[in-house]
């Protein structure tokens, strides 16, 4: 259900048209993509869910219901936004180049030996 690995399979071997796909050894790309099809289809349907619970009381002019299920939507999202930044805050950073400071003192180091 990896959103980003779900379209980078989709595009890399259903929708790209200069490539050809290599042939695929230990595995069948058949079932990959249908499994990559089925998550797409089941993200729209619940995409289209969502939007339905806040258009249908709105059309049946239930605007204060309809207000509220859509705060209560955004609500949701932020709370899953406020967790991802968490966990991000959490994580180790190892994207960073050692400094300079980390060169000289490893430099000092060597020469004590």
């Amino acid at each position: 259900m990896d959103e980003h690995f779900r379209d980078l399979v989709i595009d890399k071997v259903c929708t790209s048209p200069h490539r050809r796909v290599a042939p695929s050894y230990g595995f069948d790309i058949v079932p990959v993509m249908r499994h990559a099809w089925r998550a797409a289809t089941l993200t729209a349907v619940l995409r289209a869910t969502l939007l339905g619970s806040v258009i249908a009381p709105a059309c049946a002019g239930a605007l204060p219901a309809s207000a509220l299920v859509a705060c209560g939507l955004a609500l949701l999202w932020l709370l899953r936004l406020a967790l991802l930044i968490h966990r991000g805050d959490r994580e180790p950073r190892t994207d960073r180049k050692p400094g300079r400071r980390n060169k000289e003192r490893q430099h000092r180091h060597r020469r004590r030996l």
